[in-house]
């Protein structure tokens, strides 16, 4: 439904009527009443700037703090470019001025509730449990930023879910239809990134048994999206800064170079301006990467959202119950005290675990604790293979990878963790390639 909100009842009619009379349900309402109307029935709103004794850019301020997805298209007689430049600022989806051209009305109004349909599709897609008003903040954010063809640097602790948002700002972009190609740039050997983002070509180094496009060319038309882009060498960093500022690749072992155009969403949990300050991480590429900067609130500021998200888990996960008959009262209130510092992973890892030794439910609070104490563990597993039905040799090829990659998160460096494991760093590296293609 189209929602129209004007001071003058006779604009407000004629608005109505030319929207009908395209088959679009639409109706009208007083400004004062405006935010008593307004529900998540209402697809997109079309509403003056200057409405008499109400602000209209205030009142879109208010929509978007209830519903922050909502298309608000601003309209004006007396406008200025200021105006535009606030509203749009504030989240307007459009900005249009009086005397309305009804042709260009009804194509703004028309992808304002296409895209109206889509955020809600990709929501439920990606994010199935939205309850906190600090994630539909966030949300928001990233819808706005998907709309440009900026880069885009995603912020947050480990856990949040900061792959989940790449994937939402891909399929929000105009790029939607091309590749979305990961890159987790702290699972790679340095010896072996620049060959993974630019590819290489047969020969170029030992190895290098074929030609090898890189991500940054199966990523042309589309988004490349950079997890833990603050572990990246600085070599890499190099040519990745380069590449952002004229879009041309060159593979390792060739002269040639190729353009491609690529959107680069980054995404890390490390303080990046520390990084800087310290020499690990190039100025410019932080502010190139930093451009549309979205930060994603950690679960022990979204706990409204423990409960809903228990129960999503759980049920993803094949358990018939509810969850007040997994977890009893205590063991409720353990959870939401509890500070999540693998946050929605953790939960994820708990719920996943509860399931499969499901027996003496209700759990207490000591049970919930030491079956969080365990799900840490698991909680780096994010494709969680053991609920998966795959051949055995690729199962075990994600079991090894996924081993070895959190191995060397903890200890910091491939170098580290293969002292730990106790071979040899050219040898574990070595593996990670094989297990990598």
């Amino acid at each position: 439904m189209i929602l129209v909100c004007d001071d003058d009842e006779a604009i407000c009619k004629s608005l109505v009527m030319l929207l009908r009379s395209h088959d679009w349900e639409a109706r009208s309402c007083e400004p004062s009443r405006y935010l008593q109307v307004l529900d998540d029935q209402v697809s997109a709103v079309l509403m003056d700037v200057n409405l008499g004794k109400e602000n209209g850019l205030r009142l879109l301020e208010l929509s978007l703090e209830r519903f922050p997805l909502l298309p608000v298209v601003m309209i004006s007689g007396q406008s200025t470019l200021g105006d535009a430049l606030t509203a749009i600022r504030q989240g307007a989806y459009d900005f249009l001025e009086k005397p309305l051209m009804p042709e260009r009305l009804l194509v703004v109004l028309n992808n304002a509730t296409r895209y109206h349909a889509l955020v809600k599709k990709s929501l439920s897609d990606v994010y199935p449990v939205v309850a906190s008003k600090a994630m539909m903040s966030a949300l928001n954010r990233m819808a706005r930023a998907a709309k440009s063809d900026m880069p885009i640097l995603i912020l947050g602790e480990s856990g949040t879910g900061k792959d989940a948002a790449a994937a939402y700002i891909h399929q929000l972009s105009p790029r939607s239809a091309g590749n979305l190609v990961r890159l987790n740039c702290g699972a790679i050997p340095e010896s072996l990134i620049e060959s993974e983002l630019f590819g290489h070509v047969k020969g170029a180094f030992t190895g290098a048994l074929a030609d090898y496009e890189g991500k940054l060319a199966a990523a042309n038309g589309g988004t490349l999206f950079l997890d833990e882009i603050g572990d990246l060498p600085l070599s890499a960093q190099t040519k990745l800064l380069r590449f952002l500022e004229n879009g041309e690749i060159q593979k390792i072992g060739t002269s040639k170079v190729q353009s491609a155009s690529v959107r680069v969403v980054s995404a890390t949990n490390k303080d990046l301006e520390k990084e800087v300050a310290e020499g690990r991480f190039r100025k410019d590429l932080y502010y190139r990467i930093s451009t549309l900067p979205i930060d994603l609130p950690p679960l022990r500021e979204r706990k409204e959202e423990i409960g809903p998200l228990i129960e999503y888990f759980l049920a993803k996960s094949g358990c018939k119950r509810p969850a007040s008959e997994v977890f009893s009262e205590e063991a409720w209130d353990g959870l939401l005290s509890y500070p999540w510092p693998g946050n929605i992973r953790e939960l994820k890892a708990l719920c996943e675990r509860v399931v499969i030794w499901e027996d003496g439910l209700p759990l207490d609070r000591k049970q919930t604790m030491q079956y969080l104490d365990h799900s840490r563990d698991m909680a780096y597993d994010s494709d969680n293979i053991f609920h998966l039905t795959l051949p055995y040799a690729e199962a075990k090829r994600r079991l090894e990878l996924t081993y070895l990659q959190t191995q060397i998160r903890k200890f910091g460096s491939i170098k580290s963790a293969a002292e730990a494991l106790g071979i040899l760093p050219n040898n574990l590296s070595r593996r990670l390639k094989e297990l990598l293609e």
